[in-house]
């Protein structure tokens, strides 16, 4: 059983299953007890009860009987959908050839990670790495040897590793 209610805060329509203890406002977020919420229409079938709620709302807003019914709105939504592809040429876009990018771009799965986060990572992979160690790592990940040691250089001034006799190590 479905029920068409009403919030006591913001008059907003929705519909709710009858048997629960409570339900929440889609609109304002209030909660409400069902027993003490109005219904203005109860239906045994979910789409009856978005039926009511349409007509409902249509009549609030003056449309009354020229309002569209639900199963109308819901039938027209697959006629008047435009796909991915038709929107392409309609921008004078080729959609094959935006298909062959997205390919490509999934092909490479390129890093997206910084040059920082690619050294940082390199204390992640190795307990005490030296620095020849982080800067194999940072090689092996597209990051020159310049990079890493002024990095290396920035991130003990600042504080976030520090060297020792077998390595460095973050802290």
């Amino acid at each position: 059983m479905y029920a068409v209610v009403g919030c006591t805060e913001c008059s907003s329509l929705w519909v709710i299953e009858v048997g629960a203890d409570s339900a929440t406002c889609p609109r304002c977020g209030t909660r409400h007890r069902t027993d003490r919420l109005r219904h203005f229409a109860e239906t045994t079938e979910a789409d009856d009860a978005r039926e009511a709620r349409a007509a409902l709302v249509a009549n609030r807003r003056g449309a009354g009987d020229d309002a569209p019914s639900f199963g109308d709105l819901e039938a027209s939504i697959e006629e008047d959908v435009v796909d991915d592809e038709e929107r392409l040429e309609a921008a004078g876009i080729d959609p094959d050839a935006v298909a062959e990018a997205g390919e490509r771009a999934d092909e490479t799965d390129r890093d997206t990670r910084s040059q920082r986060e690619i050294v940082l990572d390199a204390f992640e992979v190795h307990d005490e790495p030296a620095a020849d160690t982080v800067r194999a790592y940072a090689a092996e990940n597209g990051v020159s040897r310049e990079y890493v040691d002024r990095a290396l250089q920035k991130l003990e001034r600042s504080g976030e590793i520090v060297e020792t006799p077998t390595g460095y190590r973050r802290i």
